[in-house]
């Protein structure tokens, strides 16, 4: 289990005094916890131009060592997040995981924010913007500076939309009380060194028989050697090479992380997997340039479906499949991803496999290829227990196992194929998940 500090510590407390098992908007959490003005944080995060601009207040800001630990919690927070989410403490999820707003404003002093006059206007107590890294009163006083994060697909991910807090995050929290535990150390007495130097004959007896033993072994070893020096020698057998595991490096990408494939990629990666569709209507509209790009880069690629339980699985699998006909043999089979952000309700595991195995099955009949299943280890081992998910190829996000992944039990037997083992590998600076492929040679 992942170590806490003091701070993600208290974070994780307050996240667990809000409702659990109700759905609420991530941005009261967040205010009320962190970006208010008492703590004298806030954020703006521009969606299309995917960039975050995280505002400290002039007196934390303009002292450095402040300003510096305000940097430290921020990253904490997120990471945090991310963490009680990808181990099912939270979930995490949006009314639609295609975003469609162009900025999202994160303060309790943020009130109505909207243009006027050629400046954004935040509250209607004169707080507003004119330049993006500054945040000023209807005097003109700066309250605000801001350091900006390039690096926005990590915070979008786990800032904007509805929270689901489980019952289980209690047990977390118990687990952060110290544990002691009495060391009682043995007495020695009399009767308890009579009896050690009981066992000095018996260990005088075992040296002298490994003594014996070894000069026995000698003599046997010689003999051997003078018997094979006499007869024919037999052929060699010939053994079957085991199979050995190779991995092999990948990274999966959407819109959110940009123009990732203009740069040149580092030589270990030999696969890349992109966003193709979500739901009924929606393309990532990176999908048709990433695709081609990745086979002109003469590497393996796939496409994954985000999969919207509320929606009709069958024709949301037509859907994908209209997108990805173009698609060959060295290409990975269709992907589909599910995770805690494919619903916008709670959780119902009937509805979640009876929809999900609706749809894998139509794909498959219309590719001719078993579908891969995306999903967290924790998502999985709660919401996919049918045994018949065990017939398509796993791809299992776990970001805290460091040589293999946690399986979910209903792959237990069957293994995984791919590993989504970190949000957090950079390519030329820009956020990226890490995956291995998992591939049997003889």
């Amino acid at each position: 289990m992942k170590t806490f500090n003091d701070f993600e510590k208290k974070i994780i407390q307050e996240i667990s005094k809000s409702p659990i098992n109700e759905i609420t908007d991530v941005k009261n959490i967040l205010e009320k916890i962190f970006f208010n003005k008492s703590e004298g944080k806030a954020i703006i995060i521009q969606l299309n131009e995917q960039y975050a601009m995280y505002f400290l207040s002039v007196e934390i800001f303009d002292d450095v060592d402040k300003r510096k630990t305000a940097i430290q919690e921020f990253s904490q927070f997120v990471t945090v997040l991310n963490y009680l989410d990808s181990h099912g403490y939270i979930s995490i999820f949006r009314n639609n995981h295609y975003v469609r707003e162009r900025v999202s404003f994160i303060s309790n002093e943020f009130i109505n924010p909207r243009i006027e006059n050629k400046k954004l206007v935040l509250n209607n107590e004169g707080l507003h913007s004119i330049k993006p890294e500054e945040i000023k009163n209807k005097n003109g006083v700066v309250l605000y500076k801001g350091i900006e994060f390039n690096d926005s697909f990590f915070i979008i991910k786990n800032m904007i939309g509805k929270l689901l807090i489980s019952d289980r995050i209690f047990g977390l929290i118990k687990s952060f009380e110290p544990q002691t535990e009495e060391i009682i150390k043995p007495k020695t007495n009399f009767f308890h060194k009579f009896h050690l130097l009981s066992l000095i004959p018996a260990f005088l007896l075992l040296c002298l028989t490994g003594i014996f033993f070894i000069h026995h072994h000698k003599k046997t070893q010689q003999l051997l050697q003078k018997y094979d020096s006499i007869i024919p020698h037999k052929k060699s057998i010939v053994t079957t090479p085991t199979k050995v595991a190779i991995k092999k490096y990948g990274i999966d990408i959407s819109r959110w992380n940009g123009n990732v494939l203009n740069h040149t990629l580092p030589d270990s990666l030999s696969f890349v997997i992109c966003k193709a569709t979500e739901g009924l209507t929606l393309t990532d509209p990176m999908f048709r340039l990433n695709w081609l790009r990745i086979q002109k880069m003469n590497l393996k690629r796939g496409a994954y479906h985000f999969f919207i339980i509320e929606d009709s699985p069958v024709k949301q699998a037509e859907y994908f499949w209209s997108r990805i006909k173009d698609r060959n043999n060295n290409d990975f089979p269709p992907i589909v991803d599910i995770e805690s952000g494919s619903t916008n309700s709670i959780p119902n595991p009937s509805t979640i496999q009876k929809n999900l195995l609706a749809f894998i099955t139509h794909l498959e009949n219309l590719s001719g290829v078993r579908p891969i299943i995306y999903s967290s280890y924790y998502y999985a081992n709660e919401n996919l227990t049918n045994k018949l998910f065990s017939r398509y190829p796993l791809w299992v996000a776990d970001y805290d196992s460091k040589i293999q992944p946690k399986v979910p039990n209903v792959w237990k037997d069957k293994g995984w194929l791919l590993w989504q083992k970190t949000s957090s590998f950079k390519v030329n600076s820009i956020l990226t998940d890490l995956n291995v492929l998992n591939q049997k040679k003889n």
